[in-house]
């Protein structure tokens, strides 16, 4: 939404751009900039102050390079066009733990620290791409998670090889996101009066 003179303030620009990205420019993400995202999730709120999730951040390329092919992206598209190809991999990964025994409201928490995380890293124009097809077996052994945790979602970064936008979406068409001859992303959206009301 636009401030009294038009303009979009700058929270509403930050959500606009920080979309799902799926290619990256093979630039290494310092990890100040991991770290200051993980940071932010750290002091997000969460359900009785609980803190049941914790973070492991994959930044060394031979961790990198085992995990990328455990992991599946962009379920709506063919693969040949949601996979990343030869040089457009993620150049990071953060591992989102959670306790096995954490409550119901643990998804909630998680939800809200993954979001401070990628917006955080978005203001340094580091894109991320929320993963939940992985093999969780194999990735947690890697990083030796117990037990008693369990790998809720993998957040892959780097900075984005292509565009993410928003556009709107007509009456009864899909809702299923979309690329261009360029592989750019086109993500539909329903309206703010279908969505949203006053009473």
């Amino acid at each position: 939404m636009a401030n009294e003179n038009g303009h979009m303030c700058n929270l509403d620009k930050l959500y606009q751009g920080c979309r799902t990205y799926r290619r990256f420019l093979q630039k290494p993400v310092d990890n100040e900039i991991i770290a200051h995202a993980l940071d932010n999730a750290r002091i997000a709120s969460c359900s009785k102050n609980a803190q049941p999730l914790r973070y492991i951040a994959c930044v060394s390329h031979s961790m990198v390079d085992e995990i990328r092919p455990l992991c599946k992206y962009g379920a709506l598209l063919p693969p040949d066009v949601g996979m990343p190809k030869e040089n457009e991999h993620p150049t990071a990964f953060v591992a989102v733990v959670k306790q096995k025994n954490a409550s119901t409201f643990a998804d909630f928490d998680a939800g809200l620290a993954v979001n401070q995380m990628t917006t955080t890293a978005w203001t340094y124009g580091v894109g991320s791409c929320i993963i939940a097809a992985f093999n969780k077996k194999k990735i947690a052994s890697l990083l030796g998670i117990s037990d008693d945790e369990e790998i809720y979602v993998l957040v892959a970064f780097g900075y984005p090889a292509h565009k993410s936008s928003v556009v709107d979406v007509a009456e009864g068409k899909s809702l299923a996101y979309y690329v261009d001859d360029v592989r750019d992303y086109f993500v539909p959206k329903r309206s703010f009066e279908d969505v949203a009301q006053f009473v």
